[in-house]
């Protein structure tokens, strides 16, 4: 899992080993979610379903921001958001692509009011290994919610607290 993560920070708390981190009190990237023999080298959908219910137990909506990939030996890489309590919501854009601004609009207007309507409530974003496309769309979020003032920032934000270098 270290290997995969690369210089990624990850959360190693409470018993749990997670490509995940909190970018600020309410907005966590992480990597996917996976299931069967992927579950050995990424985010254990059955981990990650126990970190959110003990860490944020109904107070937590993942954004998925993958894009249907088939891996080497032709697993699907999306899950079955049933494994999240249904607490998901695709936006998928390509991998080493931009978002279309409609998607990016979309992504800032539903998280904002995820996390308006109790200051408890948190959003995980994720794409395949939690730094790209989830940088991109974690900085929106910052900026957006008016946590940093320019783009810089939120990315400077973003780089700071997800990566180790």
């Amino acid at each position: 899992r270290s290997t995969v993560s690369q210089n990624k920070r990850r959360y190693k708390k409470h018993g749990f080993d997670l490509d995940l981190t909190y970018i600020t009190s309410r907005v966590i990237a992480m990597g996917t979610p996976a299931f069967g023999k992927h579950s050995s080298y990424r985010n254990d959908i059955h981990v990650v379903s126990r970190f959110m219910s003990l860490r944020h137990y109904g107070c937590f909506f993942i954004f998925n921001l993958c894009d249907t990939f088939v891996s080497s030996d032709g697993v699907t890489g999306n899950y079955n958001p049933n494994m999240l309590f249904n607490q998901v919501q695709r936006i998928p854009f390509e991998d080493h692509g931009p978002p279309l601004m409609s998607e990016m609009l979309q992504f800032c207007e539903e998280a904002q009011v995820w996390l308006q309507k109790d200051p408890r409530n948190v959003i995980a974003i994720h794409c395949k290994g939690g730094k790209g496309r989830s940088g991109v769309m974690s900085s929106a979020i910052i900026l957006w919610s008016g946590h940093r003032k320019c783009a810089v920032d939120a990315l400077e934000l973003f780089t700071f607290r997800r990566t180790e270098n």
